[in-house]
């Protein structure tokens, strides 16, 4: 159940905008916005718009409320400024979609004969199916490319005409994971990101020993799926840190300072 909401409070919730990504874009884009500058804007940090404006105010060519196109204003999600990056939908996408057909399968297995009976049972090779579903369009989320997305779409469509043959090897299955998630974290290793890299890999080491060891006895299984409960929330944070979503960062910010009563030019002026 969580992997159905959580992906879809993150994009709705508006959790893939924060003052650090803008910062991050910020001084990519201008590479003059010092530590010093964010630190003029401490005082509306209890006023999200406020704090955005100020941000743009100091790269003053991004700071232009009258002419920001693309925001939402819904009193359901006020902080859904704007719309998220395509990479955070294509992440929020790929597990939302996948954790149904999660959920089918576990009810079945509930009822059936552990063994042969489960691993070849039809929820499960769905269940299977849509893990690489999930998986092809996060290759797609963690990198923005459309090339690197159309070789993990190509593999992870592979992966899934093996569930449709008549006899099921686990193994095979085992492997086709394995690589299915290395064609999701390498790119990691290519910018660098080694943090979240290591993370996601220490995470899915640990989960697949609880899968496996069964260390806690009936609870392991639930063990199991907690304990990749974070990897999504690695995956977006690599997604809004691209180049590529760099606009939508900073539309979203600039549509948060539009919503609210513009800083008085004294208010602001004093800070700096």
């Amino acid at each position: 159940m969580p992997n159905i909401f959580l992906p879809i409070g993150y994009v709705l919730k508006g959790m893939w905008m924060s003052e650090s990504l803008l910062l991050h874009h910020l001084s990519r884009a201008t590479g003059t916005l010092t530590s010093s500058a964010a630190d003029n804007c401490e005082l509306f940090r209890d006023s999200t718009p406020k704090l955005y404006e100020c941000l743009l105010r100091q790269n003053g060519d991004l700071y232009n409320p009258i002419h920001v196109e693309g925001c939402i204003d819904n009193s359901l999600f006020p902080m859904l400024f704007s719309y998220p990056p395509l990479t955070v939908l294509a992440i929020a996408f790929g597990i939302a979609t996948h954790a149904p057909f999660s959920i089918l399968y576990h009810l079945n297995a509930a009822k059936l004969s552990p063994g042969l009976e489960q691993l070849e049972h039809w929820s499960r090779r769905l269940d299977h199916i849509f893990i690489h579903w999930g998986w092809a369009w996060i290759s797609f989320g963690v990198t923005g490319n459309l090339k690197y997305f159309s070789m993990g779409a190509v593999f992870n469509a592979y992966c899934i005409l093996q569930q449709f043959k008549h006899i099921v090897v686990p193994k095979r299955n085992q492997i086709l994971m394995v690589l299915a998630m290395a064609i999701n974290v390498m790119p990691m290793i290519s910018r660098g990101d080694l943090q979240p890299f290591i993370l996601i890999v220490s995470l899915m080491v640990f989960s697949s020993w609880l899968f496996a060891s069964y260390p806690l006895g009936p609870w392991s299984h639930a063990a199991f799926h907690l304990s990749m409960l974070p990897i999504p929330f690695i995956f977006f944070s690599c997604a809004c840190m691209l180049p590529s979503s760099a606009d939508h960062i900073i539309r979203a910010a600039q549509c948060a300072a539009a919503s609210a009563p513009s800083l008085e030019s004294e208010e602001y002026l004093n800070l700096l």
